[in-house]
Protein backbone atom coordinates (compact mmCIF):
# COMPACT_ATOMS: atom_id res chain seq x y z
CA UNK A 1 0.00 0.00 0.00
CA UNK A 2 1.64 3.63 -0.74
CA UNK A 3 2.06 6.11 1.82
CA UNK A 4 1.76 9.56 1.56
CA UNK A 5 3.04 12.04 4.31
CA UNK A 6 1.80 15.45 3.90
CA UNK A 7 2.00 18.70 6.30
CA UNK A 8 1.26 22.75 6.45
CA UNK A 9 3.38 22.88 9.04
CA UNK A 10 6.53 23.12 7.26
CA UNK A 11 7.16 26.61 5.72
CA UNK A 12 7.53 27.89 9.31
CA UNK A 13 8.92 24.88 11.08
CA UNK A 14 11.00 22.91 8.78
CA UNK A 15 13.08 21.24 11.31
CA UNK A 16 10.67 20.02 13.81
CA UNK A 17 8.59 18.10 11.22
CA UNK A 18 11.02 17.35 8.34
CA UNK A 19 12.12 13.27 10.58
CA UNK A 20 8.12 12.52 10.39
CA UNK A 21 8.44 12.50 6.69
CA UNK A 22 11.00 9.15 6.73
CA UNK A 23 9.80 5.81 5.06
CA UNK A 24 6.51 7.74 2.75
CA UNK A 25 6.74 6.92 -0.45
CA UNK A 26 5.51 10.36 -1.62
CA UNK A 27 5.83 13.51 0.28
CA UNK A 28 3.48 16.21 -0.16
CA UNK A 29 4.48 19.83 1.23
CA UNK A 30 2.04 23.10 0.70
CA UNK A 31 5.33 25.16 -0.13
CA UNK A 32 7.07 24.30 -3.43
CA UNK A 33 10.34 25.68 -2.42
CA UNK A 34 10.74 22.73 0.77
CA UNK A 35 11.13 20.24 -2.38
CA UNK A 36 14.62 20.56 -2.57
CA UNK A 37 15.49 20.39 0.79
CA UNK A 38 13.26 16.79 1.34
CA UNK A 39 14.78 15.26 -1.67
CA UNK A 40 17.98 15.66 -0.43
CA UNK A 41 17.10 13.87 3.13
CA UNK A 42 14.77 11.24 1.53
CA UNK A 43 15.88 10.49 -2.21
CA UNK A 44 13.91 7.34 -2.52
CA UNK A 45 10.62 9.53 -1.85
CA UNK A 46 8.62 11.16 -4.64
CA UNK A 47 8.25 14.60 -3.29
CA UNK A 48 5.44 16.93 -4.97
CA UNK A 49 4.13 20.35 -4.12
CA UNK A 50 0.59 19.79 -2.95
CA UNK A 51 -0.91 23.39 -2.34
CA UNK A 52 -4.22 23.71 0.39
CA UNK A 53 -7.59 24.29 -1.51
CA UNK A 54 -11.32 24.82 -1.18
CA UNK A 55 -14.05 22.02 -0.74
CA UNK A 56 -16.89 23.04 -2.82
CA UNK A 57 -19.48 21.35 -0.87
CA UNK A 58 -18.83 23.20 2.10
CA UNK A 59 -16.93 26.33 0.56
CA UNK A 60 -20.22 28.20 -1.21
CA UNK A 61 -21.95 31.18 -1.87
CA UNK A 62 -24.23 32.63 0.30
CA UNK A 63 -26.23 35.57 0.33
CA UNK A 64 -24.97 38.70 2.53
CA UNK A 65 -26.60 39.21 5.93
CA UNK A 66 -29.12 42.03 5.77
CA UNK A 67 -26.66 44.70 7.91
CA UNK A 68 -23.09 43.26 6.36
CA UNK A 69 -19.87 44.67 7.99
CA UNK A 70 -17.53 46.25 5.78
CA UNK A 71 -15.16 43.48 5.58
CA UNK A 72 -14.82 39.80 7.19
CA UNK A 73 -11.97 37.77 8.23
CA UNK A 74 -11.51 34.48 9.37
CA UNK A 75 -8.17 34.15 10.78
CA UNK A 76 -6.75 33.73 14.46
CA UNK A 77 -4.32 35.93 16.22
CA UNK A 78 -0.78 34.94 15.76
CA UNK A 79 2.10 36.76 16.47
CA UNK A 80 5.17 35.44 13.68
CA UNK A 81 6.56 38.31 12.02
CA UNK A 82 4.30 37.68 8.31
CA UNK A 83 1.17 37.62 9.99
CA UNK A 84 1.95 41.04 11.47
CA UNK A 85 3.12 42.18 8.78
CA UNK A 86 -0.04 41.29 7.07
CA UNK A 87 -2.01 42.69 9.71
CA UNK A 88 -0.81 46.14 9.86
CA UNK A 89 -0.56 46.20 5.86
CA UNK A 90 -4.11 45.26 5.55
CA UNK A 91 -6.30 44.93 8.75
CA UNK A 92 -4.80 48.24 10.79
CA UNK A 93 -5.15 50.71 7.90
CA UNK A 94 -8.64 49.65 7.49
CA UNK A 95 -10.12 49.64 11.46
CA UNK A 96 -7.78 52.81 11.79
CA UNK A 97 -9.51 54.26 9.75
CA UNK A 98 -13.00 53.11 10.38
CA UNK A 99 -14.58 50.69 8.55
CA UNK A 100 -16.79 47.96 9.77
CA UNK A 101 -14.83 44.59 10.81
CA UNK A 102 -16.68 41.07 11.60
CA UNK A 103 -14.05 38.71 12.55
CA UNK A 104 -14.19 35.39 13.51
CA UNK A 105 -11.45 33.19 15.31
CA UNK A 106 -11.30 30.62 18.16
CA UNK A 107 -11.80 31.89 22.07
CA UNK A 108 -7.95 30.73 22.51
CA UNK A 109 -7.00 33.42 19.56
CA UNK A 110 -8.59 36.30 20.01
CA UNK A 111 -7.42 39.17 19.02
CA UNK A 112 -5.91 42.85 20.29
CA UNK A 113 -8.97 45.25 21.99
CA UNK A 114 -9.10 47.35 18.71
CA UNK A 115 -9.70 44.51 15.97
CA UNK A 116 -11.66 42.43 18.74
CA UNK A 117 -14.41 44.91 18.88
CA UNK A 118 -15.76 43.12 15.62
CA UNK A 119 -15.75 40.03 16.97
CA UNK A 120 -18.54 37.07 16.20
CA UNK A 121 -17.73 34.02 17.48
CA UNK A 122 -15.42 30.88 17.06
CA UNK A 123 -15.52 28.88 13.92
CA UNK A 124 -13.86 25.75 12.55
CA UNK A 125 -12.80 24.20 9.27
CA UNK A 126 -16.21 22.89 8.03
CA UNK A 127 -17.86 26.18 9.48
CA UNK A 128 -15.71 28.48 8.22
CA UNK A 129 -18.04 29.06 4.90
CA UNK A 130 -20.79 30.12 6.75
CA UNK A 131 -19.20 33.41 8.34
CA UNK A 132 -18.61 35.35 4.72
CA UNK A 133 -21.90 36.59 4.55
CA UNK A 134 -21.46 38.81 7.59
CA UNK A 135 -18.89 40.97 5.38
CA UNK A 136 -19.00 42.51 1.85
CA UNK A 137 -15.48 41.95 1.19
CA UNK A 138 -13.34 38.90 2.89
CA UNK A 139 -9.45 39.81 4.15
CA UNK A 140 -6.59 37.74 3.86
CA UNK A 141 -3.67 37.36 5.76
CA UNK A 142 -0.99 34.48 5.78
CA UNK A 143 1.44 32.95 8.46
CA UNK A 144 3.98 33.70 5.47
CA UNK A 145 4.33 35.63 2.93
CA UNK A 146 7.47 36.09 1.47
CA UNK A 147 9.95 33.80 -0.72
CA UNK A 148 7.34 30.67 -0.34
CA UNK A 149 4.75 29.21 -2.24
CA UNK A 150 1.93 28.70 0.59
CA UNK A 151 -0.95 30.32 0.96
CA UNK A 152 -3.29 30.57 3.53
CA UNK A 153 -6.16 28.11 3.41
CA UNK A 154 -8.31 30.81 3.39
CA UNK A 155 -7.51 32.46 0.12
CA UNK A 156 -8.75 29.49 -1.46
CA UNK A 157 -12.44 28.91 0.89
CA UNK A 158 -12.87 32.84 0.81
CA UNK A 159 -12.35 32.45 -2.77
CA UNK A 160 -14.88 29.72 -3.79
CA UNK A 161 -17.49 31.46 -1.12
CA UNK A 162 -17.96 33.75 -4.11
CA UNK A 163 -16.40 36.57 -1.89
CA UNK A 164 -14.34 39.49 -3.04
CA UNK A 165 -11.31 39.04 -1.55
CA UNK A 166 -8.52 41.75 -0.15
CA UNK A 167 -5.19 40.23 1.27
CA UNK A 168 -1.76 40.96 2.08
CA UNK A 169 0.86 40.37 -0.35
CA UNK A 170 2.42 36.94 -0.81
CA UNK A 171 4.61 35.54 -3.47
CA UNK A 172 2.62 32.10 -3.42
CA UNK A 173 0.20 34.25 -5.61
CA UNK A 174 2.13 34.04 -8.57
CA UNK A 175 3.16 30.42 -8.63
CA UNK A 176 -0.79 29.66 -7.62
CA UNK A 177 -1.64 31.22 -11.00
CA UNK A 178 -3.69 33.95 -9.38
CA UNK A 179 -3.52 37.67 -11.33
CA UNK A 180 -3.62 40.84 -9.34
CA UNK A 181 -6.92 42.76 -10.18
CA UNK A 182 -8.24 39.69 -11.71
CA UNK A 183 -9.36 37.01 -9.21
CA UNK A 184 -8.48 39.10 -6.68
CA UNK A 185 -6.16 42.03 -5.06
CA UNK A 186 -3.69 42.03 -2.49
CA UNK A 187 -1.71 45.27 -1.34
CA UNK A 188 2.10 46.03 -0.33
CA UNK A 189 1.31 48.85 1.82
CA UNK A 190 -1.83 50.36 4.19
CA UNK A 191 -1.87 52.89 1.55
CA UNK A 192 -2.58 50.66 -0.95
CA UNK A 193 -5.18 49.01 0.78
CA UNK A 194 -7.30 51.89 1.89
CA UNK A 195 -7.32 52.72 -2.03
CA UNK A 196 -8.35 49.40 -2.73
CA UNK A 197 -11.14 49.00 -0.14
CA UNK A 198 -12.57 51.80 -0.90
CA UNK A 199 -12.70 50.74 -4.90
CA UNK A 200 -13.98 47.30 -3.92
CA UNK A 201 -16.40 49.25 -1.71
CA UNK A 202 -17.78 51.93 -3.94
CA UNK A 203 -18.16 49.69 -7.22
CA UNK A 204 -19.82 46.72 -5.70
CA UNK A 205 -20.47 45.24 -9.39
CA UNK A 206 -16.98 45.05 -10.30
CA UNK A 207 -15.95 43.25 -6.79
CA UNK A 208 -18.58 41.12 -7.69
CA UNK A 209 -17.39 40.45 -11.36
CA UNK A 210 -14.14 39.25 -9.59
CA UNK A 211 -15.34 37.27 -6.54
CA UNK A 212 -17.05 35.26 -9.77
CA UNK A 213 -13.57 35.22 -11.78
CA UNK A 214 -12.16 34.12 -8.51
CA UNK A 215 -14.61 31.45 -7.53
CA UNK A 216 -14.20 30.14 -11.09
CA UNK A 217 -10.84 29.80 -11.20
CA UNK A 218 -10.40 28.26 -7.47
CA UNK A 219 -13.07 25.28 -9.01
CA UNK A 220 -11.21 24.72 -12.17
CA UNK A 221 -7.72 24.53 -10.79
CA UNK A 222 -7.74 25.00 -6.49
CA UNK A 223 -10.23 22.23 -4.68
CA UNK A 224 -9.31 18.89 -3.00
CA UNK A 225 -10.42 16.57 -6.04
CA UNK A 226 -7.44 18.35 -7.91
CA UNK A 227 -5.21 17.79 -4.72
CA UNK A 228 -6.22 14.38 -4.85
CA UNK A 229 -5.94 13.68 -8.53
CA UNK A 230 -2.14 14.98 -8.35
CA UNK A 231 -1.56 12.72 -5.37
CA UNK A 232 -3.21 9.50 -7.50
CA UNK A 233 -1.14 10.93 -10.86
CA UNK A 234 2.07 10.51 -8.52
CA UNK A 235 1.38 7.63 -6.90
CA UNK A 236 0.41 5.25 -9.64
CA UNK A 237 0.96 7.29 -13.21
CA UNK A 238 4.74 8.63 -11.99
CA UNK A 239 3.05 11.90 -13.05
CA UNK A 240 3.49 14.98 -11.51
CA UNK A 241 1.23 17.63 -12.57
CA UNK A 242 1.40 20.22 -10.31
CA UNK A 243 -1.27 22.37 -8.79
CA UNK A 244 -1.44 24.00 -12.46
CA UNK A 245 -1.40 22.65 -15.60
Amino acid sequence: IPTVWHTIEDPNSFEPYFAQAAGFDVIATTDGTLRPAYREAYPRAKVVWLPLAAQPTVHQPAHLEDSPADFVAVANWYENPSRLEGVRTVFEPLVDAGFSLALFCYPSHRWPEKFDRGWRGATNYLESGRCYPAGRIALGLNNQSRGTTMTSMRTFEALSCGKPLLAAASDAYGPLGFERDKEMVWSDSPEETLRLARGLLEDPKEAARMAGRGRAFVLAWHTYRHRLSCLLGVLYDGVDPGPLP
